[in-house]
């Protein structure tokens, strides 16, 4: 499956930011789809970088450990790229 990479790394930094936002707020917040967010999110859960928990109807979404460490390296290029802009 093809991914966008700048997507992916957009979601983790607003994962980082952000404790434990849904699906919905993540779609909102980056202007995509709830559809192209839910994919994004199932393939890192597939990568074993987020970890998702449902609470009511909505879905929320978490970093694990190794979600953390890569976000955390990602985030600087995230903002250099957002202050480019």
């Amino acid at each position: 499956m093809k991914f966008e990479t700048d997507k992916w790394i957009e979601v983790l930094d607003f994962l980082l930011v952000y404790e434990a936002p849904t699906v919905m707020s993540i779609s909102k917040e980056l202007d995509v789809t709830y559809t192209h967010i839910l994919k994004i999110i199932k393939m890192m859960k597939d990568k074993r970088l987020v970890k998702t928990e449902k609470i009511g109807r909505m879905r929320a979404v978490k970093l694990t450990t190794k979600g953390k460490e890569l976000a955390f390296h990602c985030s600087p290029i995230v903002r250099f790229v957002k202050s480019e802009m």
